[in-house]
């Protein structure tokens, strides 16, 4: 079965070519604003929403949800089985309704969208029978414990996809706003691969530490971002 990966498109997918099965790692549309204005303000403790004009708040905004409709209708047109999880910069019903109602915009909902395609599966805290492969999935979280509940009622799974890496795997978070290189993985993803040993974890966020490692049977793959890798199982 030839399977392909999709590191966080962030608002751009390459090529896809035939493939059996596509997961996504979550992170649809491009976040270059949002994730600017989250550094230099909301990390600080301060609101940009609170300093930064309507205009170029509708701009931020913009680019990440209309980025991330446009990917979710290309997933769509491939007709191809898509296995998704959510990333920290995707948008759920919620937070869409909560940005449209305090700014007076009129966004559409990524959920509402990935809805309209039937061969796209959000597959957050499910266990899924893919031809005999068993595939769950956990999108972006912060509390452990909400993932360490879901990961004690599994099995032995063939793929774990997540948003999240697992605590010092493909994890190190490098850029100019820290001060140092920092391990922002989870440890419920690190402590469930050691017990439990799933053929594969997938993930992403962290794109400047994509890659491949292996932690005893368990083959980790960090995606990264934008970028396209094919298994075959």
């Amino acid at each position: 079965m030839k399977i392909i990966i999709l590191g966080d498109p962030h608002g751009k997918i390459s090529i896809l070519g035939k493939t059996d099965l596509i997961l996504c790692t979550g992170d649809l549309g491009d976040a270059t604003l949002l994730r600017n204005y989250f550094f230099k303000y909301t990390l600080e403790g301060e609101d940009w929403t609170g300093i930064m004009p309507k205009k170029e708040i509708r701009k931020a905004y913009s680019q990440t949800i209309n980025s991330a409709i446009r990917v979710i209708q290309k997933l769509g047109k491939t007709k191809t089985p898509v296995f998704l999880v959510l990333g920290n910069a995707d948008f759920s019903e919620e937070e869409t309704t909560g940005v449209n109602r305090n700014f007076n915009f009129k966004f559409k909902s990524m959920l509402k969208e990935i809805k309209k395609y039937k061969n796209i599966v959000l597959i957050n805290k499910k266990i899924i029978n893919f031809k005999g492969l068993s595939v769950a999935g956990l999108d972006f979280f912060r509390e452990e414990a909400e993932a360490k509940k879901f990961l004690s009622r599994t099995k032995h799974l063939d793929i774990l996809l997540t948003h999240n890496p697992p605590y010092k795997m493909l994890d190190k978070a490098k850029n100019k706003y820290l001060k140092a290189p920092t391990h922002v993985g989870s440890k419920a993803l690190s402590s469930y691969i050691k017990s439990k040993k799933p053929r594969y974890l997938i993930c992403g966020h962290i794109h400047e530490s994509k890659g491949t490692s292996k932690l005893k049977k368990t083959i980790v793959i960090n995606a990264g971002t934008r970028t396209k890798k094919v298994i075959s199982l």
